[in-house]
């Protein structure tokens, strides 16, 4: 990150994500809210886990036997949650015989990194009460995605990356809750819009996710040409739908 000072006539600042661009801060108030959100609880955003632990599901040659070893470090709801995920009728386009209970046939049944951003969000999003709401609008939209991408066509790619999308695209409002929480005070609307897109793009980056998030959470823009709906707008559509 970098982050470049203020001109000789008037103040402008702007913190400079690596590969996704700048984002304009506008004010110095802005400016340390930012920062003071960023070391107070960006930074020491407590997973109950080292994110190592669920780097293995970046591996594709991942033994079974250590992505079996993940569960040990999750918490029960989290685990739960996961599996109630992987079962869900909705998760259309995929074959789907019996109900998945082992925690393998969770992640075979969902994908190996799409199970890692589910552990994630399922860990951030249900960490402390204040982000009760966050988390339903934030699941409700991954479903909605992911129906809406499947109606219009898209590949299973594309689904998966419309239904991960949504669920993350309002992931930076997550620190802005947890800063309320820690200081008592509640913060303008307006702040909390403006600058939730940096937040989320700074733990997509924390944790390694992969790039097309960060460009969902960044590009929140309605955009169709001759191919049909790119993924980015179905994400879009279901964020209409949800609000």
């Amino acid at each position: 990150i970098r982050v470049t000072g203020t001109g000789a006539f008037g103040y402008m600042e702007t913190i400079t994500l690596q590969k996704f661009g700048e984002f304009k801060v506008e004010t110095p108030e802005d400016f340390g809210r930012v920062r003071e959100i960023e070391t107070q609880v960006l930074d020491k955003l407590n997973l109950g886990f080292s994110p190592e632990v669920i780097s293995i599901l970046d591996n594709e040659d991942a033994r079974q036997e250590d992505i079996e070893k993940i569960k040990l470090k999750l918490r029960q709801d989290v685990l739960s949650r996961l599996i109630g995920r992987a079962n869900l009728v909705s998760h259309l386009g995929k074959a789907k015989t019996g109900e998945a209970h082992e925690f393998l046939n969770v992640v075979m049944r969902l994908g190996m990194k799409p199970a890692k951003i589910y552990i994630l969000a399922f860990t951030l999003y249900f960490s402390s009460h204040e982000l009760e709401e966050l988390a339903a609008r934030s699941f409700s939209m991954a479903i909605v995605g992911r129906v809406l991408a499947r109606q219009l066509g898209l590949n299973a790619l594309d689904q998966d990356r419309v239904e991960l999308g949504a669920l993350l695209l309002e992931m930076g409002r997550i620190p802005i809750v947890l800063y309320e929480k820690q200081n008592h005070l509640r913060l303008e609307s307006d702040f909390t819009s403006r600058y939730h897109p940096y937040f989320g793009v700074r733990m997509i980056q924390k944790y390694s996710l992969p790039d097309y998030l960060a460009g969902t959470i960044l590009n929140q823009h309605f955009s169709i040409d001759r191919n049909g709906f790119s993924a980015t707008a179905v994400v879009d559509l279901a964020h209409c739908v949800v609000e």
